[in-house]
């Protein structure tokens, strides 16, 4: 099996690092030296140039898109997720070879009222032309170079005020869920994945702060308090209020993914317990 991943961000290196496969490429308009140190083929080129997306996947089986571009204007958004999936989706339906896409996408995808997961929704649609096709929606992931971990450290050294009341992220880590998308071969449609701790955005805060000797913050339930809380927490300057309201949604949904393909899932504690080391 031969499989390309779109995309070299967070999400799109780790793929291609980790996937079992008989032979992997990216497709990208960066070289990444963690994957040029590790042999991985690089195929430079844009998601936007239909032409070179064309010729890129010609020869795989799987294509995983995980081109990640999280913020910015609509204009930019709208291409890299659903633009750039209309290139994928054309190309697979020309070459008619049953070839695989796999989506990485959000839970929440059809429920956030932000503007990328409303982007992120069409490109679901759009990568639902293909049959063979699997729209995988996570909760936030972390796990060995996520920028998340390293900013919830940031903010955790600092004098903060209370914390807002949010949903169970249920983080999942990214070996884990990895793991998860490649034993659902012959899954199609979309799956929810998320991890099994029930943590919020505070818990997280609160669990580094504990790790570095910190006293654990306050969590405020009122509306009125827990707005000024995610605002005084934006003026720390790691997290902006987006970021914050994205991290307070509920991310939980059944867990039987998870708990069917990985026996002993990663402990956010334990990743932190690195992290918090590698901050310092």
């Amino acid at each position: 099996m031969k499989a390309i991943v779109l995309g070299s961000g967070y999400m799109g290196k780790n793929v291609a690092m980790n996937i079992n496969a008989d032979s992997v490429a990216y497709f990208s308009r960066h070289e990444v030296p963690e994957l040029k140190e590790r042999n991985i083929r690089w195929i430079e080129g844009d998601i936007l140039d239909s032409e070179k997306v064309m010729e890129a996947i010609k020869d795989f089986d799987k294509i995983y898109y995980a081109v990640g571009v999280w913020k910015g204007e609509r204009e930019k958004l709208f291409d890299a997720h659903v633009n750039g999936m209309k290139n994928v989706a054309a190309a697979v339906k020309k070459y008619d070879t049953n070839q695989r896409i796999i989506n990485l996408s959000f839970i929440n995808v059809h429920y956030g009222k932000l503007e990328l997961f409303r982007i992120k929704s069409i490109e679901e649609d759009n990568a639902a032309t293909i049959k063979n096709h699997l729209n995988v929606r996570m909760s936030p992931v972390y796990g060995e170079g996520d920028t998340f971990t390293k900013k919830l450290v940031d903010l955790a050294s600092q004098n903060l005020p209370n914390l807002p009341d949010g949903g169970n992220l249920a983080p999942i880590h990214i070996l884990d869920a990895i793991k998860v998308i490649e034993a659902s071969e012959g899954t199609m449609g979309a799956i929810d994945l998320c991890g099994t701790e029930k943590l919020r955005f505070a818990d997280m805060i609160n669990i580094v702060r504990s790790i570095m000797g910190k006293g654990e913050k306050s969590v405020t339930e009122s509306g009125f308090f827990s707005k000024r809380s995610v605002s005084a927490l934006a003026e720390k300057g790691i997290f902006d209020e987006e970021d914050i309201e994205r991290y307070l949604m509920n991310y939980y949904r059944e867990t039987t993914w998870i708990n069917r393909f990985v026996k002993e899932p990663h402990r956010f504690k334990d990743y932190a317990q690195e992290a918090v080391k590698l901050g310092k």
